[in-house]
């Protein structure tokens, strides 16, 4: 069963001008077994494990029409992006999917958002492998 988990951080880091949700370029990049997720990592430098192969670009891919919107009555934000797909990937052990703000220069600066765990590891060979969000998006607080 996959799942998507926010970091602890992505308020915080959110509360301190770190990220803009309708300005900054945020990616998702895929990571092995090898990372234990803990959802008290707060940038991308304590992320390890990216994985390699035919059809990936080290950092990940860059999340497209990305919104930040709040519904009618003001009780619900809701962060979205298009779906990704990592198109013809050759790789193993494929884990996780991993959400950072882009912006800052250096890794030690990059906000993380959230991570997608797939459930298992996945060994792909010339496959595409699509990370599709629910209709509550990326990211979705309540007030």
């Amino acid at each position: 069963m996959s799942t998507l988990s926010q970091y602890t951080g992505f308020l915080l880091s959110l509360g301190n001008k770190e990220i803009n949700l309708n300005s900054d370029s945020f990616k998702i990049m895929l990571v092995g077994s090898s990372y234990t997720p803990d959802k008290s990592h707060r940038y991308l430098s304590a992320v390890s494990g990216e994985i390699s192969g035919t059809g990936y670009t080290s950092g990940g891919k860059v999340l497209t029409n990305i919104s930040f919107k709040v519904n009618a009555d003001g009780s619900t934000y809701t962060w979205k992006a298009d779906s990704v797909t990592y198109e013809n990937l050759t790789a193993d052990n494929i884990r996780y999917a991993v959400v950072y703000d882009n912006t800052p220069s250096s890794a030690g600066q990059k906000p993380l958002i959230a991570y997608f765990d797939f459930g298992k590891n996945l060994n792909v060979s010339g496959a595409d492998v699509t990370i599709a969000w629910n209709d509550k998006g990326i990211i979705t607080i309540t007030v």
